[in-house]
């Protein structure tokens, strides 16, 4: 419209020809997140039984020519009988291997390479203990929070500043990450992201793997697991 009337003020014609119905205006959404993927590691379907594995192991020539192969397989079996699936960023840094080295086991057929869609957020720890005690006004404030949920989603906690309200807030996360659930914690303004990610990171230090905290303002790349 800028160029149309050679000016910058474009406003006041826009209005006018919606009021006279001659345009109109409408929004849209663009959906910019990209969900996650992981490339995984399996054995090709030709050595899933085990003779065929121990014959691939002892005699197949192209693995007696291939030493530093032969080994990044040796160590894929094991994670795999440790750990379970594997996935490619992870089976490379355990085992010290190349990218070259897993391709070429990939262009033998002997391993797969498979990419997956996976959860940003990763699934809550087994086990959860956060070392620390709360103050009786604070223990008081926890358990008329906990009320208060039987009866509204929503409950708003007041304190001043340095009255202790992180450490309930940690307490209350520790529940639900007990129970499998995850926790959504949005911060107004940028110096309490900071202070409040710090703090995590310090008392959360064993679990910190399974929180993340963003916020708005920051580009979406620079959002990540603490």
């Amino acid at each position: 419209m800028q160029q149309i009337l050679d000016s910058s003020h474009v406003y006041p014609v826009i209005n006018s020809l919606i009021k006279k119905q001659v345009c109109y205006v409408w929004e849209a959404l663009k959906e910019t997140y990209s969900p996650k993927k992981e490339t995984y590691i399996q054995l090709g379907p030709e050595y899933t039984t085990e003779a065929s594995l121990e014959q691939l192991l002892n005699e197949d020539k192209r693995l007696q020519r291939a030493e530093k192969q032969m080994e990044l397989l040796l160590a894929y079996l094991h994670f795999q009988k440790t750990e379970g699936e594997i996935t490619k960023s992870a089976l490379l840094k355990k085992s010290g291997a190349s990218d070259a080295q897993l391709k070429g086991l990939v262009d033998k057929g002997i391993l797969l390479t498979e990419k997956r869609t996976v959860d940003r957020i990763k699934q809550s720890a087994k086990s959860i203990d956060i070392n620390f005690e709360l103050s009786s006004a604070q223990d008081a404030a926890l358990r008329e929070i906990r009320s208060s949920f039987i009866e509204k989603e929503i409950c708003l906690l007041h304190g001043v500043t340095s009255s202790g309200k992180t450490e309930i807030y940690i307490r209350l996360i520790e529940e639900y990450l007990k129970g499998e659930s995850r926790c959504y914690i949005c911060c107004r303004k940028l110096h309490s992201h900071l202070k409040l990610s710090e703090g995590y990171k310090n008392i959360l230090a064993d679990i910190s793997e399974y929180i993340i905290l963003s916020f708005h303002r920051m580009k979406e790349s620079k959002y990540g697991i603490r």
